[in-house]
This record gives C-alpha cells, structure tokens and sequence, in this order.
C-alpha cells in the first residue's frame, strides 16, 4: 500500500471518529491543536489549518440543510414541540 492510499485511510477513519465521538470547537481549539503539534511534531500552522479544514468538512456534512433527520436525531426532540 503506498503512502497516499495510508493518507487516505486514515483521513476517513480520523473524520468517522470525530463524528462518532464528537468533539469540541471553543476558546481552547488553538491550544488543543498545539498540543498535537507538539505530539505529532507537525508544525503549529498546518496542524491549525488541518484541524479547521476537516472541522468545517465534518459541520457541513452533518448539518446539511437538504437532508431529512433521521428518527434518531427527531428522538431528542420528544415532547419539545418536535415530532
């Protein structure tokens, strides 16, 4: 297997486990992202702008205003005026 095939692997395994487990985006992102860095020793720079590409991939993908809900995501919606 070459690398660009690993690449790709491991980008769509990495986007399937941050939506199965979620994560968050608030006031402690850019220190989150330094801390892989420092981790990973990959720079600052490109770990941020991974970390915001693949961020707003994952927003996108799951609030997508075309799709219906499904009955999971209406179930939290119970006896709150959903359905």
């Amino acid at each position: 297997m070459d690398d660009k095939r690993k690449g790709e692997i491991a980008y769509a395994f990495l986007k399937l486990r941050l939506k199965e487990d979620g994560f968050e985006i608030d006031q402690n992102f850019r220190r989150k992202i330094g801390n892989i860095a420092k981790k990973t020793g990959i720079p600052f720079k490109e770990t941020l702008e991974f970390g915001v590409q693949i961020s707003i991939e994952i927003l996108s993908e799951v609030s997508d205003p075309k799709k219906d809900p499904t009955e999971d995501e209406l179930a939290g919606f119970e006896g709150h005026g959903g359905h």
